[in-house]
């Protein structure tokens, strides 16, 4: 499937603003421009395997677009993960490298059968790589053009800050979607709290997607209190977990914002999401075509953004074509909260320990400022329940063991409370905002 269709309805949007970054703002019609002059120049052909070197900027979305229209299969890759440039390359068997110096060639042409099918299909394609928290990471194929399906039906435009990064599959669902709704696009200068709230105040932001780590530090860092965010409407949240004390101090300190949970995977998209009234962590998947069951606990997924497959991995379908996600569900009626990955669950002598309830506890304690929950080997039970804190004020550190384990013991089962516990001045989230386990 083409994107011409999106280049037609950007072009609709004439000197409305399109991006905006620090002094600089560019309409649609300059960034049509910038496409224009990509074309002009782009050695590139459909089907050809493209690992793009760049960033939320107007060169960077002008080249990500060029591209699809030309029906490249294209892997973003951003300024931080460069030195893994030679590894990605070979991961995914680019033939062209293409940054804001230039295309550089590489002699290969892969034979994937995934590439071969969107070459058949004469479509773009997306490859997105995961985290690889846990080895190599992942390189997930998607058919871009039906990726982009969803974003035809128009939506109310809105100033959106863009802090998922431009290799996530969050970050670029929110580049399309506020592109294919009209709305202009708030690309801060760094992702602290710091900046990104001078950021919403500055260009008068209307939707907020981040994550529960990062609302998390925003609240910590009193940059809620020190900057006007009274122009949010909507606080978007998801990639992991949202402890209930996270969600309670967003909800007291922005009072006027709608929280809205949403569901996506590198392999899925985003999916549309419904929360329940009386309690924001049990939510609905929808969306057009999208049918969700689950077995044995977890979630499994059927809708149209669905991957392709991966590159490198086996796939992770069931026979009947369902999606296998690997989240925990609990459910109630229609209603389903997301526990976790059951990779990341602790086995405590055969008993299950979702991390995120444990951290869920820890971020109520006093002087916590954030905690991550892990495994800690045991040679009896096999495993016990280790957590990682940063605090606000140093602290004696056996007096702050003891503190933990006290307080868990209260609002916890036995077998969940922190045995080994660890003070850490590290951030506890990585470049995406998201705990590293």
């Amino acid at each position: 499937m083409t994107v011409g269709w999106l280049l037609d309805r950007l072009a609709q949007f004439g000197d409305a603003p399109a991006l905006v970054q620090q002094d600089d703002a560019w309409s649609y019609r300059q960034l049509l421009d910038a496409v224009t002059l990509q074309r002009a120049v782009l050695d590139v052909g459909a089907g050809e395997v493209v690992l793009l070197d760049a960033d939320f900027s107007l060169a960077g979305v002008a080249a990500l677009l060029a591209l699809a229209e030309r029906g490249a299969i294209i892997a973003p890759l951003i300024a931080a993960a460069r030195m893994e440039t030679q590894r990605l390359q070979a991961l995914c068997e680019a033939s062209v490298v293409m940054t804001e110096m230039g295309v550089q060639r590489v002699a290969q042409v892969s034979q994937q059968p995934l590439y071969a099918q969107l070459r058949a299909e004469q479509t773009p394609g997306l490859i997105i790589f995961t985290s690889g928290s846990s080895g190599q990471p992942k390189a997930v194929v998607h058919d871009l053009g039906r990726l982009l399906q969803k974003f035809q039906k128009p939506r109310p435009a809105a100033r959106t800050l863009s802090f998922l990064l431009f290799d996530h599959i969050g970050g670029l669902n929110t580049l399309f979607q506020t592109l294919a709704s009209g709305g202009a696009l708030i690309i801060p200068s760094a992702h602290d709290p710091e900046t990104v709230a001078a950021a919403v105040a500055r260009h008068r932001v209307e939707l907020l997607p981040v994550s529960p780590s990062f609302l998390n530090l925003l609240l910590l860092s009193g940059a809620v209190a020190r900057h006007d965010l009274s122009s949010l409407r909507v606080v978007s949240y998801g990639t992991e977990p949202m402890p209930d004390a996270t969600l309670k101090r967003t909800a007291d300190a922005l009072p006027w914002v709608r929280l809205h949970q949403l569901y996506g995977l590198s392999e899925v998209g985003i999916l549309q999401s419904r929360v329940r009234a009386e309690d924001r962590a049990w939510l609905q998947l929808g969306g057009q075509d999208v049918q969700t069951r689950v077995v044995d606990g977890i979630l499994q997924v059927k809708a149209p953004t669905t991957m392709l497959g991966y590159l490198n991995a086996p796939s992770p379908f069931t026979a009947d074509g369902w999606f296998i996600t690997g989240d925990e569900v609990e459910m109630d009626g229609e209603w389903m909260r997301i526990r976790g990955r059951r990779s990341e669950l602790i086995n405590v002598g055969g008993q299950k320990v979702y991390p995120a309830e444990v951290e869920g506890v820890l971020a109520t304690m006093d002087n916590i400022a954030d905690a991550v929950v892990f495994a800690e080997p045991n040679a009896m039970l096999g495993h016990v329940v280790g957590c990682r804190l940063n605090l606000i004020h140093p602290e004696d550190a056996p007096a702050l063991r003891s503190r933990v384990r006290t307080f868990c013991r209260q609002h916890l089962a036995p077998f969940k409370v922190p045995v080994k516990v660890e003070i850490s001045t590290e951030p506890l989230v990585g470049a995406r905002h998201k705990k590293q386990r």
